[in-house]
């Protein structure tokens, strides 16, 4: 199952990333804005007004504007969660995070410079191995479902001790 989310996340951070050649920037007044000028207060590298490069690359930069605007694509609404996690737990997470982000930045790069091109018959295609890997499309959806569900449980339940 894993296995299965990585290739999901892959393919989507690829489709949403071609192209992406400009910095960033948080908007003022924005919900993700606020949100970050709040973290910032705690881990001042995430400081939505500076947004300086957290980590630079002669390919790409990840800056605190380009991470959370990822961040928000994977956690959706739960992005709010992060105000509740306690500061050495969310540097943590920073720091895994921002790798992993830095991680898929070069790969993509890399795909895109060796002429790798995706079209819809390729995710198609390849969803169709994940169905079957995982017993059906309304198999996939339901351990999916149920994952989702174990991380969200699990998530308040560490934010409530």
């Amino acid at each position: 199952m894993y296995k299965t989310t990585v290739v999901i996340l892959t393919v989507t951070l690829a489709i949403m990333s071609c192209g992406k050649q400009n910095k960033p920037v948080l908007e003022k007044d924005t919900p993700l804005y606020s949100l970050t000028k709040e973290i910032s207060k705690r881990h001042p590298a995430l400081d939505p007004d500076a947004n300086k490069a957290m980590i630079t690359c002669k390919y790409f930069q990840v800056t605190p504007a380009s991470f959370m605007l990822e961040l928000q694509r994977n956690m959706g609404k739960n992005i709010d969660q992060l105000k509740g996690i306690d500061s050495s737990r969310f540097a943590q997470l920073l720091r895994t995070n921002v790798e992993q982000f830095a991680e898929q930045e070069l790969l993509l790069d890399a795909a895109g410079k060796s002429g790798v091109k995706l079209s819809v018959a390729d995710i198609d295609s390849e969803m169709v191995k994940i169905y079957t890997q995982n017993g059906g499309q309304e198999a996939f959806a339901s351990d999916s479902r149920r994952m989702v569900s174990a991380w969200i449980w699990s998530e308040k339940a560490l934010n409530a001790i």
